[in-house]
């Protein structure tokens, strides 16, 4: 069954058309990958689904409801969530901090100045719990800033989780990491992928052709394929448009 759903996307700034008439399911439960060039367009798709941008025609449905332009916080609380690219985290406190403000958001809960954060058993339980998940328990009170480039990139996506979504989006989560973080935040992605969806932009194809159930690809704003690894790989269109990167 399709979580979400892409109907004949369009946006164009101007006289660049950066995606043009994109149609696509998600399906609940599956790891759903987006592949393509530099300047295919993927990212703007995510702003789009994510409501950054508002589509110039086209429509967004999530879990049968027509989403198409609504604001940020509404998308969010329908539990859409993305992580970014670029990194999106507070350095100057700890990963337990960056967790407990994501949860405290989600509850719609504000802090007392004058009471302290252990008196909300309620949201440090769940604090403890995604830490314990993401693998970060061990640094948690450390200064973000002094963790690993790999142990933010988790700690990213442990803030997105403390949101409780149902469709998580990652914009490139192995970029800029040496080969042995892109191992673990492989294995981390199919871990969580057991109890939400997973939308990823993703640019490294070993990792692509390894978690993903289904892979689209788009090419000057247009999908041209859709389908399961082994079927995306002996796509001779998706060949010519990588120019034979994939093996």
């Amino acid at each position: 069954m399709s979580i979400l759903e892409a109907v004949g996307i369009s946006k164009h700034f101007g006289g660049l058309m950066a995606n043009d008439n994109v149609s696509f399911m998600v399906e609940e439960g599956k790891i759903t990958s987006i592949i393509g060039p530099n300047g295919a367009g993927k990212t703007t798709l995510f702003n789009l689904l994510t409501g950054l941008y508002r589509p110039d025609k086209g429509q967004v449905i999530f879990d049968g409801q027509d989403i198409s332009g609504w604001p940020i916080h509404k998308i969010v609380n329908l539990g859409i969530v993305r992580s970014f690219q670029v990194l999106n985290i507070f350095n100057e406190i700890s990963p337990a901090e960056n967790i407990r403000l994501a949860v405290q958001s989600r509850k719609k809960r504000s802090l007392n100045f004058f009471r302290p954060t252990t008196g909300f058993a309620d949201i440090n339980q769940e604090t403890d719990a995604v830490l314990d998940e993401i693998g970060l328990t061990a640094v948690k009170d450390l200064p973000t800033k002094t963790l690993s480039y790999g142990d933010k990139r988790v700690l990213e996506i442990g803030i997105a989780m403390a949101s409780k979504p149902r469709l998580l989006l990652m914009d490139e989560p192995t970029s800029g990491l040496p080969t042995s973080e892109t191992e673990r935040i492989k294995k981390f992605i199919k871990k969580i992928s057991t109890r939400l969806t997973v939308l990823v932009i993703e640019h490294d194809m070993d990792i692509v052709l390894t978690i993903s159930d289904v892979i689209i690809v788009l090419h000057q704003g247009r999908v041209i394929a859709q389908g399961a690894p082994a079927e995306i790989k002996a796509n001779d269109e998706v060949q010519e448009a990588y120019l034979g990167g994939i093996d």
